[in-house]
């Protein structure tokens, strides 16, 4: 009995060395790593070309590491179509370390790209483009927002003169 304790504590003590030894030399603990493996799932926009949406742009949500804050990206990176522009949504001006509200650790950049071909059927088709790209794990239209009340163009009546508002 007492040589198989001795054995026992042989082996624990070499197991717990290597598992040392091997997260030392990995620079990570089994909790980080299993952490940082964790797959952000790409999300995907079902088309329907009645929906109520710009014809002239798409939005585009990046995963957290080919995206990043105020990061620029090539326009080659999105495809084999005609960008006019890319808007980074997501800017953040000053020192992002000094935002106290902002969650680094699950930020997305958002992005805008407008397009040259102006129309719904494009759009579309720039979508299905994008949703096969690795790094982003959404794009979709860029949908209209109604607004509550629009102002009176006859009388010229402004948001901050109006009743409702007050």
């Amino acid at each position: 009995m007492k040589k198989f304790r001795t054995r026992l504590t042989k082996s624990f003590f070499i197991t717990s060395s290597f598992l040392l030894v091997f997260f030392a030399l990995s620079g990570s603990t089994p909790q980080k790593s299993f952490a940082s493996e964790v797959e952000e799932i790409k999300e995907y926009w079902i088309p329907d070309i009645n929906e109520d949406f710009d014809d002239s742009s798409v939005l585009v949500v990046m995963n957290k590491r080919t995206g990043g804050i105020n990061k620029q990206h090539e326009q080659s990176f999105f495809g084999d179509f005609p960008i006019e522009a890319i808007y980074d949504l997501s800017y953040i001006n000053g020192d992002p370390k000094e935002l106290k509200s902002l969650d680094m650790d699950n930020f997305h950049q958002i992005l805008q790209i407008v397009l040259v071909n102006k129309s719904k059927e494009n759009v579309i088709n720039v979508i299905h483009q994008l949703e096969r790209i690795d790094g982003i794990l959404w794009a979709g239209p860029n949908h209209y927002e109604n607004m509550a009340k629009q102002p009176d163009s006859s009388n010229g009546t402004k948001y901050s003169q109006s009743s409702d508002f007050t």
